[in-house]
């Protein structure tokens, strides 16, 4: 026999004036509610569609046995243990249905069950809905972990939350140091310089910092906000590249191209062997020696002496080394035998003169063989015969590339290569 003593009591719960029926006659899936003895207590709107319920509770008395007996046996063991049941799947009505039970206590006393159902279909979207983005989150997690660069993310409150397996590689460091620390914390203890997601956090914007590491690793770190809805930052991804390998691919690029500056360099030189070798001729062991030594000294802005006897082609040597260099690019060779000048005007043909300053000067002034020479080469043959006094002048000029024309107060730098020849035994010639 069904007794009724406690179906006042739970009715109460759900009188009719109550907000909680009119709350539950809003929601989107049905709810059931009955009493320790099976009576039915409450049914909402949604509850009656699906049951095909159409009793008036206030004038008919249901029991749920009526409605489905093995439904009833299932709640009957509720009252009895205090467990729910969870997700149990309801065949015995028009739809699929499935259904949350969960026995309701007053005082410490158990006086009903309440039973939530959903059709079957919105488990089946909300299932396949999960599967795919289960699947896409498969996807990303794939992406992260494949990708070179080293990838960590951070929640809107700095703590790490992800990072891929290119994070650990390049930091030296596992996952642990990082995943669940926050980098405020990380930054004072000195695991980390600074953090860019610290930075992205206040700025709200990308960021771009170097970053030192506690194992001495340095990385380029970029981090970029990811926003809600609300213009929040819920997210922080950061972008690591170890700049160790970005140096050493920078050394490695410098090194190539100091290697194609040589190989060019020696191109052109064997180029201008070549086409100088019908003109210059080096068939003897001493003259490809000699030549070895021309082409050496081309390379540089050293000043080179010369010595030989007269006509055995000083000059010619002096023409091979100006145009060989890079000084034929930039400026001309000036030559001047010193033995075929006088010694007063020598030192006017070499440094120039301003306006009046001798008798029988040009008006306009006159530049000297240096001036010319910019930028150049100047031979100095028979530099023997050159007078002591100018020779001093000459050494000023080697020592500071200045030179002060004839009746001027000022100086002028000049960047001239200088080639001397003799062919006095010189060493003889101090002695």
């Amino acid at each position: 026999m069904r007794g009724r003593g406690s179906t006042r009591n739970i009715k109460e719960l759900f009188c009719d004036d109550c907000l909680l029926r009119a709350i539950l006659d809003s929601v989107q899936f049905a709810v059931l509610a009955m009493d320790r003895n099976g009576y039915l207590v409450y049914i909402n709107s949604l509850g009656r569609e699906l049951l095909n319920f159409t009793k008036d509770l206030r004038i008919h008395s249901v029991h749920y046995a009526d409605i489905d007996y093995t439904t009833w046996l299932n709640f009957k063991k509720i009252i009895e243990t205090g467990e729910p049941q969870i997700g149990v799947p309801v065949m015995t009505f028009d739809r699929p249905l499935v259904a949350n039970r969960t026995p309701i206590s007053v005082n410490g006393e158990i006086v009903g069950v309440v039973s939530i159902f959903h059709e079957l279909r919105r488990y089946e979207n909300i299932s396949q809905y999960l599967e795919k983005y289960k699947d896409l989150t498969k996807q990303v997690e794939a992406l992260i972990d494949s990708s070179y660069d080293g990838v960590f993310v951070t929640d809107g409150e700095g703590n790490g939350i992800r990072s891929n397996a290119a994070y650990d590689r390049i930091t030296g460091e596992t996952s642990a140091a990082f995943i669940g620390k926050n980098m405020r914390d990380l930054e004072k203890d000195g695991v980390i310089s600074q953090s860019v997601t610290l930075k992205v956090l206040k700025s709200k914007k990308t960021e771009t910092i170097r970053q030192i590491l506690s194992t001495g690793k340095e990385v380029l770190a970029t981090g970029n906000p990811i926003f809600n809805d609300k213009g929040e930052i819920i997210m922080v991804l950061t972008n690591l590249r170890d700049l160790s390998e970005l140096n050493k691919l920078n050394r490695d690029l410098e090194q190539y191209v100091e290697m194609t500056t040589a190989y060019r360099e020696k191109l052109q030189q064997l180029q201008r062997f070549k086409t100088c070798e019908n003109d210059l001729v080096t068939a003897s062991d001493a003259m490809q020696s000699i030549y070895e030594v021309v082409m050496r000294v081309s390379q540089t802005d050293a000043t080179v002496f010369l010595h030989g006897e007269t006509g055995v082609g000083k000059d010619r040597v002096a023409e091979e080394i100006h145009n060989i260099s890079d000084r034929s690019k930039t400026g001309i060779l000036v030559k001047i035998n010193c033995s075929a000048i006088p010694e007063t005007l020598l030192e006017s043909e070499l440094f120039g003169y301003e306006k009046g300053a001798f008798t029988g000067a040009k008006k306009e002034g006159k530049p000297g063989l240096f001036e010319i020479a910019d930028k150049g080469t100047l031979f100095l043959d028979e530099i023997d015969s050159m007078p002591l006094s100018l020779q001093s002048k000459l050494l000023r000029v080697l020592q500071n590339f200045e030179i002060r024309r004839l009746g001027s107060t000022s100086t002028k730098k000049v960047d001239v290569r200088l080639i001397c020849a003799t062919n006095q035994n010189m060493k003889e010639s101090i002695l």
